[in-house]
């Protein structure tokens, strides 16, 4: 932004032109393109309670009997299910509001939807980063989630080698000796057997 001084001089009519842009925007570029291309506020809708196999293309169908849906957003864990909630964006706020309005403590397959809307202070700017991102599918963050839950299924019930078998029960036999020792300070006569 660009801002105009006066001089007090009377004899000097000139004007000093001051340039005050945002210093942190001129060092960083992505800033100064936020900056540059603020985000069109839309009209945002927090949905909570969402029953199991109610994900994005369904979301996106159901709520666009109330009008234009623009981005569907599921959170998903890192096994790659749904966290139960859910961020609908409507192209018009005003349409948005009557959706949550409508859907809020609406009952669907035994799960009572809780619906909110999110006014444009509320909603957050990386809401839906990766709804421009044509080229990248949604399935592929499902399937990278699956793929590490098979990779941390194959480390943990991998078969060990006789060295590191045989230093795995050593420490079994020694934590279960610490244990009875404890439980004879006690006075309880506890006897078990590890496998």
């Amino acid at each position: 932004m660009k801002c105009t001084v006066k001089n007090d001089n009377s004899t000097n009519n000139s004007k000093l032109a001051v340039n005050m842009k945002n210093p942190i925007a001129r060092r960083n570029p992505r800033k100064r393109r936020k900056m540059d291309n603020p985000r069109i506020q839309r009209g945002v809708v927090y949905l909570s309670h969402i029953p199991y196999g109610f994900y994005e293309e369904q979301l996106d169908k159901y709520f666009s009997q109330f009008g234009i849906v623009t981005n569907v957003c599921v959170p998903r864990s890192k096994t790659g299910r749904s966290k139960g909630y859910a961020f609908i964006e409507f192209k018009h706020a005003d349409v948005a509001e009557i959706a949550a309005e409508t859907m809020d403590n609406y009952l669907m397959f035994n799960r009572l939807l809780k619906a909110k809307y999110l006014p444009p202070k509320q909603q957050k700017p990386h809401l839906f980063r990766f709804s421009n991102r044509t080229n990248v599918k949604k399935t592929f963050f499902l399937e990278k989630a699956q793929q590490s839950v098979n990779d941390n299924r194959t480390k943990k019930n991998r078969h060990l080698d006789v060295d590191t078998e045989v230093m795995v029960l050593k420490r079994l036999i020694r934590k279960k000796n610490e244990f009875i020792t404890r439980l004879k300070k006690l006075d309880l006569d506890y006897k078990f057997d590890v496998k």
